[in-house]
């Protein structure tokens, strides 16, 4: 961490013109002007919204996107606003104005944004489509996260909190390693019982700032080994903040949040674009209506490929696609060409469903199995001449993943060698895993009765 430190000092010190990528996005919107950026190890995404109705517009805005360098003098300028003064802020394709009426006028230009954050945004609006539980808590809930996390520095593992969240019952977090237990002023209002650990939990410090302003905070859980998100509730003002499933991760390196969000493919990409373009912001399922001709998967990928391209990204707080084009200039093909691991997945989903199988277990927890095709590592190899190993082409892999009635994952199993090469959990998941989840969406909201297992036809018939 030191050593990090110690680079992007070097960094800012020598090549300035460089540091200048790690600044924010601005986007003016018909309904609110956004700002997004991620951390300077990338592994947190902040978006301020703002709407619309806090400005008095001294003339029509036009809408578009620009990103500056957010400077040490700019932040400066901005600490000084004041209630008492007139702000005035000018954002156009050359930069961002700031004007108090106290300091003189100042001005931040436009800046090239780096490849890396297309990506990265792509991987954080994925993310923030997917299904999870939200917990509501107070400002002095956050307050007292953060208290004790600025009293309690932990010298050694396990350094996770575990939310305990009963239907019914305050919210209580277990730190550890000092197995002391914070009770928090909030009711959970979920309907199951549950338990959630998060790691990098010293990066929630990030919220501390804005706890005097925020109404409230909710938090979004996807599950274990996946990211968190925090949106603070500040009126006409909402803070969006996602944090990876470990500080050590980052959103620039994940590849698999667009697979398990279903933006696989181009699908009807050319419509989706000119209908976000006229409408700037439509929920998925009003992008499926207006797109009725085509099929949701079609609407579904052409959605992608739009985040892909840095053409829009998911607000969560409205739950909406909402237009927003990074740069002008044509993306080189290698940003936004589907991988080889989709291509993978988009097989797997070919395979058919004779050997998928759900059960549900003493948790409520739907537990999904299957056996997917991997390649024959021994293919070819002399030592196996004469044997079936020699001219087999693949092997089955047991796939097995558990999901909760809120649509989180809470175990995956796999025992193809991607995976057990990786950490063993979901956030390093192989093809096989991947296509299960989307294979698994789909039935969700069974009735099943437990204990009992269910193949493909026995599904069908419960169906019909």
């Amino acid at each position: 961490m030191k050593l990090e430190k110690e680079f992007w000092k070097f960094i800012k010190d020598r090549d300035h013109d460089l540091w200048f990528v790690l600044d924010p996005v601005i986007t003016v919107h018909k309904d609110q002007v956004s700002f997004e950026g991620f951390s300077i190890d990338e592994s947190t995404y902040g978006c301020l919204s703002i709407d619309m109705d806090e400005f008095e517009l001294l003339e029509e805005p036009k809408l578009g996107t620009t990103n500056i360098d957010f400077s040490y003098k700019l932040s400066k300028k901005i600490e000084r606003f004041r209630t008492y003064n007139e702000v005035k802020l000018s954002v156009n394709p050359g930069g961002f104005v700031a004007e108090s009426g106290v300091m003189p006028e100042y001005f931040e230009k436009k800046i090239d944004l780096p490849e890396t954050w297309i990506k990265g945004f792509n991987q954080v609006s994925a993310a923030a489509s997917l299904e999870g539980i939200d917990v509501e808590i107070t400002s002095a809930d956050m307050y007292d996260i953060c208290s004790f996390l600025r009293r309690h520095k932990a010298k050694e593992s396990p350094r996770y909190m575990k939310w305990i969240l009963k239907p019914g019952e305050n919210i209580k977090i277990l730190f550890e390693p000092f197995k002391e237990v914070l009770t928090l002023n909030s009711i959970y209002k979920g309907e199951k019982e549950r338990e959630e650990k998060i790691w990098g939990r010293r990066r929630w410090l990030t919220m501390e700032k804005i706890i005097p302003l925020a109404k409230s905070f909710k938090v979004r859980l996807l599950g274990f080994g996946m990211p968190q998100f925090i949106v603070a509730d500040m009126g006409t003002m909402k803070m969006t903040v996602g944090f990876t499933s470990w500080s050590s991760n980052d959103w620039v390196k994940g590849t698999s949040f667009n697979i398990m969000g279903g933006f696989i493919g181009e699908g009807n990409y050319p419509k989706v674009y000119n209908l976000l373009k006229e409408e700037r912001a439509l929920s998925i399922d009003e992008i499926y209506a207006k797109l009725c001709d085509d099929s949701k998967s079609m609407c579904k990928a052409g959605i992608g490929m739009l985040l892909k391209k840095g053409e829009a990204y998911y607000d969560p707080i409205v739950d909406k696609v909402r237009f927003r084009r990074l740069i002008s200039k044509e993306l080189p093909k290698e940003m936004y060409e589907t991988t080889e691991v989709e291509l993978k997945v988009q097989a797997h989903l070919k395979e058919g469903l004779d050997n998928f199988k759900i059960a549900v277990n003493e948790e409520g927890e739907y537990v999904f199995t299957h056996s997917m095709k991997t390649p024959n590592p021994k293919k070819g190899k002399w030592a196996y001449y004469r044997t079936d190993d020699f001219s087999r082409e693949y092997d089955d892999t047991k796939t097995e993943l558990s999901i909760d009635k809120d649509g989180a994952i809470t175990k995956v199993k796999c025992d193809c060698k991607t995976f057990k090469k990786g950490a063993g959990n979901i956030s390093e998941p192989c093809d096989h895993i991947l296509a299960l989840y989307l294979i698994s969406r789909k039935f969700l909201k069974l009735d099943l009765e437990e204990g009992r297992e269910y193949k493909i036809n026995d599904i069908m018939e419960k169906l019909l």
